[in-house]
């Protein structure tokens, strides 16, 4: 189950909450449950909805969508459906994953879905890289203390009060 969850909040931009995600949800009271799923998106601040949904509606649902499907043993597993181009295809714990038509999808859909709002801001690591920032502003201030007191002598208790108070500023 949680590697579908991750899978999901993947395809749907929300990679860098997975950490987030997972810490939560193992720790919710309900797990593991449709509720401690739901639950732990919607504490994390991911929009979700859980429903269920007529098999003549699986053409407005979003490209991927958590689902509960129903087994030759009779009960249900949760799996990761992806769909589009005419083609469902569901993949489930353990990694497996297979096509179905529409026909067979309908045959094994309980019409239970979990569905979020796909996550169009996504954030860009090398933009922000904190060390790095960190450092070259650490660098830039080093720079500009050297230049601003060339000519004068400046101790090094003050040069370190006034980089760490530009650090401070930083921070």
């Amino acid at each position: 189950m949680q590697v579908l969850i991750h899978q999901f909040l993947g395809l749907n931009g929300y990679g860098n909450l997975i950490g987030e995600f997972k810490e939560n949800f193992f720790s919710h009271p309900n797990y593991p449950s449709l509720y401690a799923i739901t639950d732990t998106l919607t504490l994390i601040g991911i929009d979700n909805l859980a429903a269920s949904v007529p098999n003549d509606q699986l053409t407005e649902l979003p490209a991927s969508f958590l689902a509960f499907l129903d087994t030759a043993r009779k009960d249900q597993v949760l799996g990761l459906v992806q769909h589009g181009d005419g083609k469902i295809r569901i993949s489930v714990e353990g990694g497996r994953s297979r096509e179905y038509s529409r026909g067979e999808f309908e045959n094994i859909w309980s019409g239970l879905v979990i569905a979020v709002e796909p996550n169009l801001v996504r954030k860009s690591s090398a933009i922000l890289n904190f060390p790095v920032v960190k450092a070259s502003f650490a660098a830039v201030c080093l720079a500009v203390l050297y230049f601003l007191n060339a000519g004068r002598a400046m101790t090094m208790v003050g040069a370190l009060s006034f980089l760490a108070y530009l650090l401070g500023l930083a921070i």
